[in-house]
């Protein structure tokens, strides 16, 4: 059984399992819907940059995330 690939780099990726998808991320903006890999239920920690943080939940598909903002500061 494959164990999740950790990062810690500028790709804004927490958590990847692979053959399964990105299921941890976050970014200085937020999330794009529409864009492919991330699992449902994947969290997007917006930090930094513009605005207030806010944590977004993938309420669509691996082919075509829909983010749905669950919290904010």
């Amino acid at each position: 059984m494959s164990k999740p690939l950790n990062r810690h780099d500028s790709t804004g990726i927490l958590v990847e399992v692979p053959g399964l998808g990105i299921i941890d991320a976050w970014g200085e903006a937020a999330p794009t819907n529409g864009v492919e890999g991330y699992v449902l239920g994947c969290m997007w920690r917006h930090i930094g940059g513009a605005g207030s943080s806010q944590i977004f939940l993938n309420v669509g598909t691996l082919a075509s995330a829909t983010w749905e903002s669950v919290a904010s500061s």
